[in-house]
């Protein structure tokens, strides 16, 4: 089992503490912190149906999976060629798996992976600050069939590129943790830095997607 820190406790218990009031809940915590294990302990507690994890990066799906796992969870990976339909004999605890793969041709692993909402207690997002977009809400659409479904967003950048408000997604901030405390705690270090201005350089022509620059346009 993980150790946990006193504000991964904390989060927690927030987090507990807010879905006995709201459907939906946003942890705010800096990069380096261990939003991965506060995922893990919250949906370890959803003890009431499955959990489906978010994410839109295969280390991401990796890194969350392998967590689940650390603290007793059974775990499944929708991503691309990898399926957690071979499970179902055996229902895994928790589904990792990449938006981008549930909500493709009009969301037919979605809706494939969970034909009945009633079994999955809790959805993750992991980088929540997408969850405003298109994509995410046709699964938190779905996922709400079940109206005792509870929503969590987890992210280290609250505020979206796009100003898209994560209010519409979340109904509350159950818990917050600065970078500012985590530097004060011991738990990171000072932050340094040094800008760079080079002369040329123009983003004007570089759409946004998902709430960051287009990787096609950057590589432009």
């Amino acid at each position: 089992m993980i150790d946990l820190r006193t504000y991964q406790v904390d989060a927690i218990d927030s987090v507990i503490d807010s879905f006995k009031k709201h459907s939906s809940a946003l942890v705010v915590m800096p990069t380096g912190t261990g939003k991965t294990v506060v995922v893990a302990h919250a949906a370890r507690l959803a003890q009431k149906g499955r959990v489906l994890v978010l994410a839109h990066r295969e280390e991401l799906v990796m890194q969350m999976a392998k967590t689940l796992e650390e603290v007793g969870l059974t775990v499944a990976i929708e991503m691309g060629e990898t399926t957690a339909a071979g499970s179902w004999w055996n229902k895994p605890d928790a589904v990792v798996a990449t938006v981008q793969t549930l909500t493709a041709s009009d969301c037919r692993r979605l809706h494939e992976l969970i034909d009945d909402p009633t079994d999955w207690s809790l959805t993750v997002i992991d980088e929540a600050h997408h969850a405003p977009s298109k994509s995410y809400q046709m699964i938190a659409d779905h996922m709400f069939k079940n109206t005792n479904h509870r929503l969590l967003g987890v992210t280290a950048t609250p505020d979206r590129t796009d100003k898209l408000a994560m209010g519409t997604v979340f109904e509350t901030v159950a818990y917050e943790y600065s970078i500012e405390d985590a530097i004060s705690d011991g738990y990171l270090v000072p932050i340094s830095q040094r800008a760079v201005y080079v002369e040329g350089l123009d983003y004007r022509e570089v759409r946004s997607t998902a709430g960051e620059l287009n990787g096609k346009d950057l590589a432009k």
